[in-house]
Order: structure tokens, then C-alpha cells, then sequence
């Protein structure tokens, strides 16, 4: 299914060639593509990253050749800040051709690092090449690791200019354009959990934070000012905290766990809590958090000093958070936290 909101990406990086040098590489711009070679001997053109609507979250469609005497061209995508679902299917798309579908762990693998992926298909590379060459669009359409759906439309305008460029410097102008499968690269093995993390906070989340909180509402930059959390619990969880209000010295997370397997879903998740006033109690809000894997910890200060307030400890087992340790401390006279009177310990 395609993605309503195509972002269109428009890498008007000049109207003629520039050319851009270092020590280690050389480069020139053919309208929104970009051809470099490396001191390594190898070169490839690429649609760059300018133009998204969001800063480095894009899709770069590259090809690439290690060498004159290499098989053929690499076909690669890299995902500049949301990858994609290893699992799940690609889907390359150019007016006037059959739709291209690569399918996750058959046709195409991750090289060089963990956000590349080459097209390893051989019927695929055979039919995307050519199709790339004639025309003045794809549109590339994935799922990311938080399992969104997202699409972008990426210009092909001067991909053609770039090749040639690059047969030139390899000295095989005349040369047949094939592509084929990568060979001589390191395979890169990306973490899925490192993956989520960057990804950041999906807008389904986002959503579902607005509509079912009371909380404020802050803006990129104070969400990493205050500090976010992203947790993967499991191979289909997350936990994802984000700040609800916040003062000198204590700021309150509320806590959601997404689901993307066949139940699939998000929830709020409520924490038992203690006060003198209420006693027990429970909670969609915790105080200063910590996230280490399956271990959190929620520290409320009575004041700066942190020497009265309460102190819990969960550990996430499967489902829910499993409430470990709560301790407690009324009067603010000194006394360390890991000191406090502990008024909950599980056996």
C-alpha cells in the first residue's frame, strides 16, 4: 500500500556541474545527482541528501563500481535516518515501468554499514538499471524500523551525466552498463536495537502522546533538551517515555510500549507509586527515569538535594513491568537515597 503523504524530494544541487575536491576524494554535480570517485579506486553517483523535510531523514538511491574491472554496477539504498525492516519488503517504483520489489532477506543485504543496503537480486538489478537510466522519478517506498510506512520521491535527473562521468574517470567510456550483485564488500550486520533508537520517536506515538495526555507539548529541540527514551524490549516491543511537565530538579515521563506484532498497538503503562497522603497508589507518570534494558528506575526528589522523595525499581518482564523495589523517605534530613526505608521489596 502507498503512503498518502509522499515526500518529494527535489536535489536541486545546481543547474550545471561543480566540482568538489579533497585528498581522499573528487566530485562533480550533474543537476540532482552527485558522482564521486575515492582514493580507493572506486566511485559511485548518488541523489544526495538535500531536500528532506526533516534534516538527514531521507532515502539515497546510489550506484556504484569499485572498479573498471569489477562485474558490473551496485545498486544500493541508504537509509540516512530511519532504515528499513530488514524483514519486510521494498517497493521501487518509476512512471511508465513495472513496479520493482525486492523482498527483505532475499534481495537485498546491508554492506559497508548497517544503514546500506544492496540490491542482490539479480532480475531486480537487470530491470531497475535500465529503468533507472530512462527516467525522471523514483519513488521508493518502505517500512521503517518503527514499522511506518514512508515513501520518498527522489529525482533522477542527471544519474545518466553521472555514469558517464564515472566511465571517464575509470577510463571504460563505451563500456556495457550491467549491474549485478555486490562482490568485494564487507557485509555489515545492522542492530536492530540501535536502528529503533535512532529512529526516534514515531509519529504514531507522537499521536497517541497528544490525544491521550495532559501533558505539554515540546518541540524537537526540548525533547532533547529534557531527554527521551526509546527501550526496545523484545523483538516486536518498545518502550518509548517522553516528558510530561518538568520543574528545577524532577521532570515527569509518561510511558508507552508499541507493539508491531500480530496484536500490534500502543498503551499507556501505569506504575504503583507511594505518598503519605494517599499511600499506594497508581500512576501513568514517573519522576526522573532511567533506562538500562529491561531495568528501570524512577527517582522523585522532595527538593534539589535529593535526600527525601521515593525510589523505585521495575524490571520488564514480558508484558508489564514488574514493580522489584519501592523505598521512601518523608523528611528531608540528609539521608541518602540508598538509605531510604524500603516499603516494597519483591521476595
Amino acid at each position: 500500500m502507498r503512503n498518502p503523504h509522499i515526500i518529494l524530494i527535489c536535489l536541486c544541487l545546481a543547474m550545471s556541474p561543480s566540482i568538489a575536491s579533497t585528498s581522499e576524494s573528487w566530485s562533480e554535480v550533474f543537476r540532482d545527482w552527485r558522482a564521486t570517485c575515492f582514493a580507493d579506486g572506486g566511485c559511485e553517483a548518488s541523489t544526495g541528501d538535500q531536500g528532506a523535510s526533516v534534516p538527514g531523514d531521507t532515502v539515497r538511491l546510489i550506484v556504484e563500481r569499485t572498479s573498471a574491472e569489477s562485474p558490473g554496477w551496485f545498486i544500493a539504498l541508504e537509509f540516512l535516518r530511519k532504515p528499513t525492516r530488514p524483514d519486510r519488503a521494498i517497493t521501487m517504483a518509476i512512471p511508465g515501468r513495472p513496479e520493482i520489489v525486492i523482498s527483505g532477506g532475499n534481495d537485498f543485504r546491508a554492506y559497508r554499514g548497517p544503514q546500506r543496503f544492496y540490491v542482490t537480486a539479480q532480475s531486480a538489478l537487470n530491470a531497475l538499471l535500465p529503468a533507472v537510466l530512462a527516467g525522471d522519478i523514483i519513488e521508493i517506498s518502505y517500512f521503517d524500523v518503527t514499522n511506518e510506512s514512508r515513501t520518498f520521491a527522489l529525482s533522477l535527473a542527471g544519474v545518466t551525466a553521472s555514469l558517464l562521468w564515472i566511465e571517464e574517470q575509470m577510463r571504460m567510456v563505451g563500456a556495457p552498463r550491467i549491474a549485478s550483485a555486490p562482490v568485494g564488500l564487507k557485509p555489515a550486520t545492522p542492530s536492530a536495537e540501535d536502528n529503533i533508537r535512532q529512529a526516534g520517536i514515531p509519529e504514531i506515538v507522537h499521536a497517541f502522546h497528544e490525544r491521550t495526555s495532559s501533558c505539554e507539548i515540546y518541540d524537537d529541540q526540548e525533547l532533547k533538551d529534557l531527554g527521551f527514551v526509546i527501550e526496545p524490549l523484545g523483538a516486536t516491543s518498545t518502550l518509548y517515555a517522553l516528558p510530561c511537565t518538568h520543574h528545577a530538579y524532577n521532570v515527569t515521563y509518561r510511558l508507552y510500549v508499541r507493539d508491531i506484532g500480530e496484536v500490534g498497538g500502543i498503551r499507556t503503562l501505569h506504575f504503583a507509586t507511594y505518598s503519605d497522603t494517599t499511600n499506594w497508589s497508581g500512576t501513568d507518570l514517573l519522576f526522573n527515569i532511567d533506562v538500562q534494558g529491561r531495568q528501570l528506575t524512577a527517582f522523585y526528589k522532595g527538593r534539589g538535594l535529593g535526600d527525601c522523595g521515593t525510589l523505585g525499581f521495575w524490571t520488564w518482564q514480558d508484558y508489564e513491568y514488574r514493580l522489584d523495589r519501592f523505598a521512601a523517605q518523608t523528611d528531608c534530613t540528609g539521608v541518602p537515597a540508598d538509605q531510604w526505608p524500603v516499603l516494597f521489596s519483591a521476595k
